[in-house]
């Protein structure tokens, strides 16, 4: 659920408004947030939730959901690229509590058309990782 957001002016927005949901399983915030349970809970929620593809990018089996949250894991961040909607693509951190559990996602999304993944990667990465790590070190 998103409890808060900011918003660049634009003709078309690329996020949903506060409380709206996002699928799990193929959202980037969702990604990060599943990569804090035990791999089995993690496996046992995708199989108990209906998993359907939104459009030919989406991942939507239980192993390939898992490959994806496993990297994010690894990574310390997670992308949807096109998964959710054509042309929108997310990159979401992880805000950890002091006793290290993630409490919260910190997510971006942006027009594939307008940033790269290369981009998000180089440019929106390292702000989002600056912005998490202050909002931990204000829990």
């Amino acid at each position: 659920m998103f409890i808060a957001r900011a918003e660049a002016v634009r003709i078309v927005s690329t996020g949903v408004k506060l409380g709206g949901r996002l699928p799990a399983y193929c959202s980037a915030t969702g990604r990060v947030l599943l990569g804090d349970l035990p791999e089995q809970q993690t496996r046992a929620h995708l199989e108990s939730v209906p998993m359907k593809r939104l459009n030919n990018r989406t991942v939507a089996n239980v192993d390939g959901v898992l490959k994806a949250i496993r990297r994010a894991v690894a990574d310390g961040y997670a992308i949807s690229d096109k998964e959710l909607e054509i042309g929108m693509s997310a990159m979401a951190v992880p805000v950890k509590n002091g006793a290290g559990q993630i409490v919260v996602a910190l997510s971006v999304s942006v027009f594939s058309g307008r940033v790269s993944i290369e981009t998000l990667r180089e440019s929106f990465l390292p702000t989002l990782r600056e912005t998490a790590g202050r909002l931990q070190r204000s829990l």
